[in-house]
């Protein structure tokens, strides 16, 4: 499975960074407050292997190592299939915040690499979190009765 997936990593990166360039106006309203400097436990889940139809939680933990309280402006994810939930209010400076994310793996399957960018008045303005995993096929039900 890892062979496989550091194979299709370049290719993600690419698409991923070229995505970067198209700046939108949320990193536009981060750049112009003061830096916060955050701090990530981990950056990057690697959940195994699931069924698919699974729901996969995780949760990133970070804290704010700066002098300036952190502001999330967004949290934007891959695809529509994963769902964060992040701290609206201010991250003051030696606090700690965290990032939930669930993946809902109901109709992907094989190799999956799912993208969360964390976008606050942070330097650089944008973390880049990372889930990782292979999706199964589900087990078949049997149909009673008919």
């Amino acid at each position: 499975m890892h062979k496989s997936l550091s194979l299709l990593l370049p290719f993600l990166f690419a698409f991923y960074g070229q995505s970067l360039a198209q700046q939108d106006s949320t990193l536009i309203q981060a750049d112009s407050m003061p830096r916060a400097t955050v701090r990530f436990d981990s950056a990057f889940y690697d959940f195994g292997a699931v069924r698919e139809g699974a729901m996969v939680k995780h949760t990133f933990h970070f804290q704010n190592t700066g002098d300036q309280p952190y502001v999330i402006q967004d949290v934007k994810t891959s695809c529509g299939c994963t769902v964060p939930i992040w701290p609206k209010d201010t991250i003051p400076p030696g606090a700690s915040g965290e990032i939930n994310v669930e993946f809902n793996t109901n109709g992907k399957m094989g190799l999956q690499l799912k993208v969360i960018r964390v976008i606050g008045n942070s330097d650089p303005p944008q973390a880049m979190l990372q889930m990782s995993g292979e999706v199964r096929p589900g087990r078949k039900r049997k149909n009673k009765g008919h």
